[in-house]
């Protein structure tokens, strides 16, 4: 009786330490999933806030990306206009290094691995990646690096690089680590597309800005023209006026076509060259001068 009551208190304590064991394991899955949605809102909300900032974005994106999948380094890679690769963002120890930046890249040493648009990943050291990617293993080899992630980032536009994490354990990242890797590319891709999104916004604001600028310039022109008819002077300094603003020159002059020559008009505005600042100040159309070809070549 007395050994049958030891055996139920070793079964007591074995189903305990079992449930302690799968709750103390259920908890760190618990907190991973709690860091892991905490981490990728704490990158949406960098891009959300500042959605011209490109970089800060990227920044945030590689900083969670080498925390979370337990990497020694993580980075983003632009492919540039000559067609090689240079590194535009890149956190080691899970703290960005300012040295690659995207208004001056560092060429990266080697291209895209991940040509079928797909993740890849490699693990087991520079021997187990030595027969297909030979120049990638003499890498890990200087380096001490043993197993990587690398996917591409493209945009509705064009590709723009791709983005690899990479760690001295030999280990294979998890299916979980891949995901999450996943999702952060994911997110640098929203933030490289709402950057040429707002790029574009800017430009065609500009361009909109400058087309009515044009706009109210020849309605006060045709206004002048209509109320002064007989005022032809006043009219051409007003073009001449208007011209200025809208190509911000420093100064503007009326000049005349007279037979083979080019005579002042009516006045000077601005700043403008002591060639051009004269009443006397006469252009062989012959010569050289930009106003001079300008007429020629019409």
């Amino acid at each position: 009786s007395l050994l049958e009551h030891f055996a139920n208190q070793a079964v007591i304590a074995i189903e305990n330490g079992r449930m302690f064991a799968e709750l103390e394991a259920r908890n760190r899955e618990v907190a991973e999933a709690l860091e892991q949605q905490t981490a990728t809102a704490e990158v949406l909300d960098v891009i959300s806030r500042a959605p011209a900032d490109l970089q800060a974005a990227l920044d945030a994106v590689v900083v969670k990306a080498c925390r979370l999948l337990e990497s020694d380094l993580s980075s983003v890679l632009r492919r540039l206009p000559d067609g090689s690769m240079g590194v535009v963002a890149v956190a080691t120890g899970g703290e960005i290094e300012a040295r690659s930046r995207l208004a001056a890249p560092t060429p990266a040493r080697l291209g895209l691995l991940t040509a079928d648009n797909t993740t890849r990943m490699l693990h087991g050291g520079p021997d187990a990646i030595r027969e297909e990617f030979p120049e990638l293993a003499e890498v890990w080899q200087a380096t001490g690096n043993n197993s990587s992630l690398a996917t591409p980032l493209t945009t509705a536009a064009e590709p723009f690089g791709y983005m690899a994490v990479i760690r001295r354990s030999s280990a294979p990242y998890t299916a979980t680590q891949v995901r999450l890797f996943e999702t952060f590319a994911a997110q640098a891709v929203i933030a490289i597309e709402n950057a040429r999104l707002f790029e574009r916004l800017q430009e065609s604001n500009a361009d909109l800005g400058a087309s009515v600028q044009r706009e109210a310039a020849l309605a006060r022109i045709s206004q002048r023209i209509n109320e002064q008819p007989l005022d032809v002077d006043g009219t051409l300094l007003a073009i001449a006026e208007a011209a200025r603003e809208l190509t911000g020159g420093d100064g503007a002059r009326v000049f005349l076509l007279d037979g083979e020559r080019l005579v002042p008009g009516p006045g000077a505005l601005g700043k403008i060259s002591a060639d051009y600042a004269t009443s006397d100040s006469f252009v062989e159309l012959s010569s050289g001068i930009t106003i001079a070809r300008a007429v020629r070549e019409r």
